[in-house]
This record gives structure tokens, sequence and C-alpha cells, in this order.
């Protein structure tokens, strides 16, 4: 899918920027611990979806623009953890999603 400069795509770059920036700049520790742990090294790290509430995390993310990682963790306990291929997780969604998961491959790029 090519991107066109859209305002959704601008959207969700911000979007994405800003989640990145709270995992790996202020360090949302849990999500972050349990991704070093599962993927190495992260470089890069992008939330397609998922939210945080006060004891419980669930989350779907982009991990170093080649992996996806998706689970759920209630205060410090891991509750699932699976890592998927993009191709796979491209086939379950839908259009907007699929401009969002476009907009973080690039910037996993540096674009």
């Amino acid at each position: 899918m090519k991107l066109k400069e859209s305002m959704t795509e601008h959207h969700y770059r911000a979007e994405l920027e800003q989640g990145a920036s709270v995992l790996l700049e202020r360090g949302n520790l849990p999500i972050l611990r349990l991704l070093q742990e599962k993927c190495g090294a992260i470089h890069s790290a992008y939330f397609l979806s998922g939210y945080i509430l006060a004891d419980y995390r669930n989350f779907c993310i982009l991990v170093n623009g080649q992996t996806i990682c998706r689970g759920e963790i209630t205060g410090e306990d891991i509750e699932s953890f699976q890592k998927m291929s993009i191709s796979e997780y491209k086939k379950k969604l839908k259009k907007s999603d699929q401009i969002k998961l476009e907009v973080a491959l690039e910037l996993s790029n540096g674009k």
C-alpha cells in the first residue's frame, strides 16, 4: 500500500510517535521489559492498538519494524503474549488499520 500524505496518515504519524515516546523515552516499564525479554534490543516500537489502565495493559506493537507483538499484562503478571509476522497481522486488518501499519513501518525505517 502506498501512502498519500493524507490527514489520516498525519494523525497516525503523530499518534505513533507519541506512543513510541511514552514507551521508549519515558519507559513504560512492564511492556518495555517484556518486549526486551522476548525480542532482545528494542530500537523502535510503535503502538498499533491497545490501551493502558491503572493495573492492566493490552497492546499490539510493531517492534523494530519486523515483528508484531501482542499481549496483556496485569500488574507485573504476563497474562498473554504472542509474536507474529507483519504479513500474518496484515491479513486481519481493515483498511484504516493497514494505513496505520504502513505509517508505523515508514517510521521504523526512519522516514
